[in-house]
């Protein structure tokens, strides 16, 4: 918990990965920190070994939806008459909201068909409720969201046993019973829009970075990674409407491999919408982990992509070839990977990368750590 009595070398996996741990196992840390202005992201969950579909386990459910009293709702419908005046370009979509993310801790096996082989049980478990950007922004993004945090209404997830049904090759079925502990959402009535962003290599060792415009709706002008939001309208879920009507009429929701799915293949979309670098260009993502921004509490998936293009030709790409989502940016530029940990590790505020983007760089960073 104090990383300054540690003796490892400070590029090491074990000091990285006790950096992680400081924000997220010790408050009173993280409240000094925060108290210095060092601090302006939180570690949810890190996964600096990387991981793909399989090892992620998605929890769709509407009890994991946002409680909105008549008050707030007021309050969003106030917020967003306001922001699309100064900002008609603005437009509502569904979201995904985040609840909980847990890694497992242990684990017990039971098989009936020992002779044959089990899928493996998935490493981290992520609990999502549906929202939309219409009540991100008048929650998360309003200027009063503080007031809507209340740490004491969120229960914390005990370490509960569930219990995960899959079968195999031999239809003998196999039976897993884990153990989740990790990390919750403080704040039952903020809408918590999970987005996502992307660490995107490329194949001269560089990173790609973005400066937002002022048109967006959420940290216009600042540095970010290429990003957004996963869509849950990409597997059905059009808005928050059709979600309430869908749980009226207990009809089947989306399972686990739909939402796992659309998570991390919206990224990899993400990333050639706002970039311009072609999708067959880019590997599959590897997950790092989930951060959130102090500030308005807001929640990111961070990824790791790798592009065959060098940086010169990504950023020739971006002023050449049409990107889709253009209006949301107004430069790409690139750093080496030396330069961006340096600059983020001195707190430069002329880079200015949100928090939540910082801590994906973090992540990032014990990930190139193990990797070494």
């Amino acid at each position: 918990h104090n990383p300054t009595q540690l003796q490892p070398p400070k590029t090491s996996p074990l000091y990285l990965a006790t950096l992680l741990l400081c924000a997220v196992c010790s408050p009173a840390h993280a409240a000094m920190m925060m108290a210095q202005g060092a601090l302006h992201y939180e570690i949810l969950l890190a996964c600096p070994e990387g991981l793909r579909p399989p090892a992620v386990y998605a929890d769709l459910s509407g009890r994991f939806d946002a409680q909105l009293t008549g008050d707030i709702l007021e309050r969003i419908d106030k917020e967003w008459a306001r922001r699309q005046a100064e900002n008609p370009a603005l437009y509502n979509g569904s979201k995904f909201r985040l609840a909980y993310v847990r890694r497992k801790r242990a684990q017990s096996r039971e098989r009936e068909a020992a002779d044959q082989p089990a899928e493996e049980p998935p490493q981290i478990a992520v609990q999502l409720g549906l929202t939309d950007y219409r009540s991100f922004i008048g929650t998360n993004l309003h200027v009063g969201w503080q007031h809507l945090v209340i740490e004491d209404d969120t229960p914390q997830p005990p370490k509960t046993k569930q219990t995960l049904r899959s079968r195999n090759s031999g239809d003998a079925p196999s039976v897993y019973t884990t153990i989740w502990e990790g990390m919750g959402m403080p704040g039952l009535h903020l809408a918590n829009g999970l987005g996502n962003a992307a660490v995107v290599e490329t194949s001269d060792g560089g990173i790609v970075l973005l400066k937002r415009s002022g048109l967006v709706g959420e940290c216009p002008n600042a540095v970010v990674l290429p990003g957004g939001h996963p869509e849950p309208s990409r597997i059905g879920l059009e808005s928050v409407e059709a979600w309430q009507q869908l749980l009226k009429t207990g009809e089947r929701l989306p399972k686990s491999k739909q939402v796992v799915e659309e998570l991390f293949r919206s990224i990899v979309l993400e990333v050639h919408e706002e970039t311009g670098i072609p999708m067959e260009k880019l590997s599959d993502p590897l997950l790092l982990g989930f951060t959130r921004r102090v500030e308005n509490h807001r929640p990111c998936m961070i990824f790791k992509l790798a592009t065959t293009l060098g940086r010169e030709e990504v950023e020739e790409l971006y002023k050449t070839s049409g990107v889709k989502d253009r209006f949301e940016s107004t430069r790409l530029f690139t750093l080496s990977i030396n330069e961006l940990i340096e600059q983020v590790q001195s707190n430069d505020e002329e880079l200015g990368v949100v928090g939540d983007h910082v801590g994906g760089i973090k992540l990032y960073e014990a990930h190139v750590a193990l990797r070494n």
